[in-house]
């Protein structure tokens, strides 16, 4: 697999902040109270922003640099290949995340359920918007932790195998347990993790529009 993501489209010469800033001045200052250098100032930004402006509207129309190669073999574990690209994205995410999505109270534990009145439950915002979504994230990438670690069910099992063939009377053979088998299988251990990677998948599918920075 070969994957190379070029940056967003962005403007080549970028003069917002400057831009913004003096827009902000313009409104304390009346337009018959401007000095000689603020007239200077204000018409020299509105110059620059109408030559800047075209040349960003043609760079950003540039379409963002894709190339992503699938080989044959990126698909025969598809689920674990992909692990090795989400897991890190969401760890990126939430590091630097910049706003939280909007999560229902049915998806986090009830000590993060949102105090809004039922009349108002799609908005959530309060002050636990951004722990609910910061939980979700973290359910997210337990799951995918666990996927991309290929020895994750080891955990479950305990003790020595030791298994035979014992001959039947029909001439077929049977594989049982021999003497020196210890091996433990937490059954009701494992059920539980797999329900809990199954709910940090689910929540990456109904909440996959929300990953955003």
């Amino acid at each position: 697999m070969k994957v190379h993501i070029g940056p967003h489209k962005r403007d080549l010469i970028s003069i917002r902040g400057l831009d913004s800033k003096y827009d902000r001045m313009r409104g304390y200052i009346d337009e018959d109270d401007y000095t000689w250098y603020d007239k200077i100032i204000f018409n020299g930004i509105s110059v620059l922003y109408a030559i800047v402006g075209p040349i960003n509207s043609l760079f950003r129309m540039r379409p963002r640099k894709v190339d992503i190669v699938i080989d044959d073999y990126d698909v025969w574990e598809m689920d674990y290949t992909l692990s090795l690209i989400i897991l890190p994205m969401l760890k990126k995410l939430r590091t630097q995340k910049i706003g939280s999505a909007t999560v229902d109270n049915e998806d986090v534990p009830k000590d993060l359920w949102s105090t809004n009145k039922p009349e108002a439950a799609n908005n959530y915002n309060d002050d636990t918007v951004h722990a609910r979504w910061g939980w979700v994230i973290d359910e997210m990438i337990w799951a995918f932790e666990q996927i991309a670690d290929n020895e994750n069910d080891e955990q479950f099992h305990s003790g020595s195998i030791d298994l035979q063939f014992k001959k039947l009377d029909s001439g077929h053979s049977q594989m049982v347990r021999g003497p020196n088998d210890t091996h433990v299988y937490d059954k009701d251990g494992h059920a539980r993790h797999e329900k809990k990677i199954s709910n940090g998948l689910r929540l990456f599918g109904k909440y996959y529009r929300g990953l955003w920075d």
